[in-house]
């Protein structure tokens, strides 16, 4: 697949590399479950700043966009060096996102005078 602006590889990493790896979103979660948040990696990465998350994502991000074949054609080469920053950047995601959400809803209590 070309990819010849940064559009264009933003949603082949949005989707078509999630769809070439499992077919459906909670498979995606189930092969994460089974791997990468079982590894010593996931431990504690759920933390940080909202600022510290964006400037790990664009370092990634980064990584990926210097790593895209001279000729911009996204194969299975491509795809091998892709997958683990992927499996990486989609757990970090949901397990700062559960956090978020557990810090956010969590039960308030009143303090007693």
């Amino acid at each position: 697949m070309p990819t010849t602006d940064f559009a264009t590889f933003h949603a082949v990493w949005d989707t078509v590399l999630i769809r070439k790896t499992v077919f459906a979103w909670g498979s995606y979660v189930e092969r994460l479950e089974g791997a990468w948040l079982k590894s010593p990696e996931a431990v504690g990465a759920d933390g940080g700043t909202p600022t510290s998350s964006a400037l790990e994502a664009h370092k990634a991000a980064q990584a990926v966009w210097a790593a895209k074949p001279a000729n911009n054609i996204l194969n299975d080469v491509y795809y091998q060096v892709a997958l683990p920053v992927l499996d990486r950047q989609l757990a970090v995601g949901g397990l700062r996102l559960t956090r978020f959400l557990n810090e956010a809803f969590a039960p308030q209590t009143c303090p007693v005078k």
